[in-house]
C-alpha cells in the first residue's frame, strides 16, 4: 500500500491548454478515493499523471516516500484497470490474469497458486480455461481486475472501468469493487463521471471542474454541505434545486421569498446582508404537505405540478413554485421534489409543498460559493 501526495500538480499541453490547475491532494494509505466530474474536467488526465502515462508540467507527485514525477510507469508499483478491459483475446482467463507474473519471470508454481487465489476471490475459478470472447462484460471486467490484483501493487488506478456495462451489471460491479478494496486494503484511485458511483463506492470523493478541485470529502459531507453551486447541482439525482432569490429583513429576522411566501431563515443565518442570493433545496426536502403529519416547523409553499416521474417506491415530481405559472421566483427549469409513492399528485394539479427552513442552502449569487 502507499500514500499518494499531489502538491500543486498541473498539466499544460503544448497548445497552451491547461488540463489540470495546481492540484493539491493527499490520498491516505489504504484509502479508496473517487475522482468525479463531467467530461473534460481533467479527472482522467490526473489519473494518467499518477500512473506516469502523462507528463507532469508543474508541481510534485509522491507515491509513498518517492517523488515520481520522472519515474517510468513500470517502476511506480501501480496496477491500472482501463475502461476497455485491455485483455489479450487469444489468451485464456488464467493466462490473462497471470500475465504480470509471467512478465516478471516468477516461478510457475507461484504463478499457478496466485492465479487460483485471485480467481477464487473474484469468482472466476470456473472460467480459467475460457477466452475473453466467451465471457460476459462483467466477467471480463473481473479478469482485468484480477490481472491488476495479482501484481500485489502498492496502488490501484481505475479509469471508468464500469462505463461499458449495462445498468444492472454496473450496480453489481460497484459492490464487488468496493468489497474487493476493503478485502485487499490497497490504496485505490477511481475515476468516473457517474456521481452515483462516486457516492456509493469511495471513502472520499474529489469533485473536479475544468481542471480544478471544487471539493473533497466523504460522500455524506459532499452531499450535505456542498462547497458551491456546481457541487450542489452535480452530486445528487435529481440534483439540488437552485433558485435565484433575495435575502431581506422581515418581522422575524432574515428571510427569503420562495413562490411568493416569506421563508424565515434559522437564527444562525440571520447575519447575512440583504441582497441577491442563490437558494438551494434538495428534492427530498420539498415534501407533499397533504400527506405530512406534523408540519409545525415547516413553511407551506404553493406550487403547480408540471409532470410526474413514477419510480415505483417514490415519485419525482416537477413543479412551478407559486400559485400561478410564470411566477418570477421560479423562472427557468421546474423545481424537483421527491414524494413517496402514496402521493396522489398529478400533472397540472395544485399542490402545497412543506419546507423546513433549516434544510435551505445559501450560495453567493456571483461566485456560487456556499455561505455556510
Amino acid at each position: 500500500m502507499a500514500q499518494v501526495m499531489l502538491d500543486q500538480v498541473s498539466k499544460t499541453y503544448p497548445n497552451g491548454h491547461v488540463a489540470v490547475h495546481g492540484m493539491d491532494l493527499d490520498i491516505a494509505d489504504g484509502e479508496f478515493l473517487v475522482l468525479v466530474g463531467p467530461s473534460g474536467c481533467g479527472k482522467s488526465t490526473l489519473l494518467r499523471m499518477i500512473a506516469g502515462l502523462e507528463s507532469i508540467t508543474g508541481g510534485e507527485l509522491r507515491i509513498g516516500d518517492r517523488v515520481v514525477n520522472d519515474v517510468h510507469p513500470g517502476d511506480r508499483d501501480i496496477a491500472m484497470v482501463f475502461q476497455n478491459y485491455a485483455l489479450y483475446p487469444h489468451y485464456t482467463v488464467a493466462r490473462n490474469i497471470a500475465y504480470p507474473l509471467r512478465l516478471a519471470k516468477r516461478p510457475k508454481d507461484e504463478i499457478d497458486r496466485r492465479v487460483r487465489e485471485v480467481a477464487a476471490m473474484l469468482e472466476l475459478t470456473d472460467y480459467l480455461d475460457r477466452k475473453p470472447g466467451q465471457l460476459s462484460g462483467g466477467q471480463r471486467q473481473r479478469v482485468a481486475m484480477g490481472r491488476a490484483i495479482i501484481r500485489d501493487a502498492a496502488l490501484f488506478l481505475m479509469d471508468e472501468p464500469l462505463s461499458n456495462l449495462d445498468a444492472k451489471l454496473r450496480v453489481q460491479m460497484r459492490g464487488e469493487i468496493a468489497r474487493l478494496q476493503r478485502r485487499v486494503g490497497t490504496t485505490m484511485v477511481y475515476v468516473t463521471h457517474d456521481q452515483v458511483e462516486a457516492m456509493t463506492m469511495g471513502h472520499r470523493v474529489a469533485v473536479l471542474k475544468e481542471g480544478r478541485l471544487q471539493q473533497i470529502g466523504t460522500p455524506d459531507e459532499i452531499y450535505r454541505s456542498p462547497a458551491n453551486t456546481f457541487v450542489a447541482s452535480f452530486m445528487g439525482t435529481p440534483p439540488m434545486n437552485l433558485v435565484e432569490a433575495r435575502l431581506r429583513t422581515g418581522k422575524g429576522g432574515t428571510e427569503v421569498v420562495l413562490g411568493g411566501v416569506d421563508v424565515p431563515l434559522p437564527a444562525a443565518e440571520r447575519g447575512y446582508p440583504e441582497g441577491p442570493v442563490t437558494v438551494g433545496v434538495r428534492p427530498e426536502h420539498l415534501l407533499d404537505a397533504s400527506i405530512l403529519g406534523d408540519t409545525a416547523r415547516h413553511v407551506r409553499i404553493p406550487a403547480i405540478v408540471e409532470y410526474v416521474e413514477a419510480l415505483g417506491a417514490e415519485k419525482n415530481v416537477y413543479v412551478t413554485l407559486g400559485a400561478i405559472r410564470g411566477d418570477a421566483t421560479s423562472a427557468g427549469a421546474p423545481i424537483a421534489c421527491r414524494f413517496p409513492a402514496e402521493s396522489a399528485v398529478v400533472a397540472d394539479a395544485k399542490v402545497e409543498l412543506a419546507l423546513d427552513p433549516a434544510r435551505i442552502h445559501l450560495f453567493d449569487a456571483e461566485s456560487g460559493a456556499a455561505l455556510r
